[in-house]
């Protein structure tokens, strides 16, 4: 069965996108350039706890080196840039635009850090958040996914926490589809799973190239699509299909 374009109802919540950079300019140089490149006048600036935490220390420590340290909210809060000295994010929001128009926000951020400042990417991370909503998505439990768990024999009822990992090509997909009862802050009434997928560059992944991260994107995007249309009955997916 062939994917489909894009679906009546999305599941999609957020998608965003992680670019994880080195460079030798100085902090305060880098995030006044990429904050400059952004084009956030109108964007609500907000300063995240990390920031009081001197960077000569953040940089020390790999848990704390690729946080953030401000996020820029659009007005309408469908658009986020998450800024750090070595780091920066870009999150779509609710109301997922379509792969074409938000792989054009995600290209153009490439390209900042790739020409803005002297800096090589060190890490992409492709990223989508979906809620299953049962009257929109037509799949009313968990156990109507193509999600199988058994033990021995005795196959495990929901609620259920699923997480699996695939190498391919450089490329790490990380997948967790969950009962709501995993997920924390809750997930809206009546939604009956999450599905987490990340696809990321290996460590031994390191560029100067905007269009090496754009032609990346595309090959992250379908292994995104591949490994959500995997988790979902074929019914479910003729019933929502739209193809172009």
């Amino acid at each position: 069965m062939s994917l489909p374009s894009k679906l009546k109802e999305d599941f999609i919540v957020e998608a965003l996108l992680e670019l994880r950079f080195q460079s030798d300019e100085l902090p305060e140089v880098i995030m006044a350039k990429l904050i400059d490149g952004l084009e956030v006048e109108k964007f609500s600036r907000h300063q995240l706890p990390i920031a009081d935490i001197p960077w000569s220390i953040r940089q020390q420590d790999p848990n704390l080196k690729h946080q953030p340290t401000v996020v820029f909210i659009s007005a309408d809060k469908k658009l986020q840039f998450k800024v750090g000295p070595s780091v920066l994010s870009v999150h779509n929001l609710g109301k997922y635009g379509g792969w074409d128009k938000v792989s054009k926000i995600f290209a153009k951020s490439a390209q900042l850090i790739c020409t803005k400042f002297q800096s090589k990417i060190v890490r992409c991370g492709l990223r989508y958040v979906n809620i299953v909503n049962p009257e929109k998505h037509y799949i009313t439990s968990f156990s109507d996914l193509n999600v199988s768990v058994a033990i021995g024999s005795e196959t495990q009822n929901p609620p259920l926490n699923v997480n699996y990992m695939l190498s391919i090509d450089g490329t790490e997909v990380v997948v967790r589809a969950c009962s709501p009862e995993f997920v924390t802050p809750w997930l809206p009434d009546g939604s009956t799973a999450f599905i987490d997928i990340d696809v990321s560059t290996t460590v031994k992944h390191h560029t100067k190239s905007s269009d090496a991260v754009v032609e990346w994107l595309e090959t992250a995007h379908n292994l995104e699509k591949r490994e959500f249309f995997k988790l979902l009955p074929v019914k479910v997916i003729e019933k929502l299909a739209e193809y172009e």
